[in-house]
């Protein structure tokens, strides 16, 4: 876990305020759309917070004017994953959620912006979603006729009956 003091360029800036840990996701040129990288990181930090009981709450918020505007379709579009990449990243994700939902710790989403697919599904995956009054959350995988692979149609409808 770290105090506040990785790269402004990694995909994921942990910072720590007193028993308070904030995660803002760091792709504010992608609107911080998740990347493996950054499923990665996340996993490794709630990993940590899992067992830190100094850590007495945590939030999940995005760089600049968006929370997460889901998968980063572009980058997958210029190297298409092969199966067992695409398992992969897809495990990753669903492991972020899991991780989320069962934290000893209340996670708060801070939505400052756009929860779109995977974004909207991180968020769903907290205990509390405080939302910005111009946020937009969208399901886009609705109309694609595919589905958002890390539990969403599950905490949709337990989270809004």
């Amino acid at each position: 876990m770290s105090d506040g003091t990785a790269s402004q360029s990694a995909p994921l800036v942990v910072e720590r305020h007193d028993d308070v840990l904030l995660l803002r996701l760091n792709r504010p040129e992608r609107l911080n759309a998740v990347s493996p990288a950054m499923y990665a990181a996340l996993n490794d930090t709630l990993r940590g917070v899992a067992d830190d009981r100094s850590v007495r709450s945590l939030v999940v918020t995005g760089t600049g004017r968006a929370f997460c505007v889901g998968a980063d379709l572009q980058a997958h579009g210029d190297a298409p994953l092969g199966r067992a990449a695409r398992r992969a990243y897809a495990l990753e994700a669903q492991e972020v959620n899991r991780r989320l939902q069962t934290l000893p710790q209340p996670v708060v989403a801070a939505v400052n912006g756009h929860a779109i697919g995977a974004g909207l599904e991180l968020a769903l995956s907290c205990d509390l979603i405080v939302v910005s009054r111009s946020a937009k959350l969208r399901l886009p995988e609705a109309a694609l006729g595919t589905f958002v692979g890390g539990g969403v149609t599950y905490t949709l409808a337990r989270r809004v009956g």
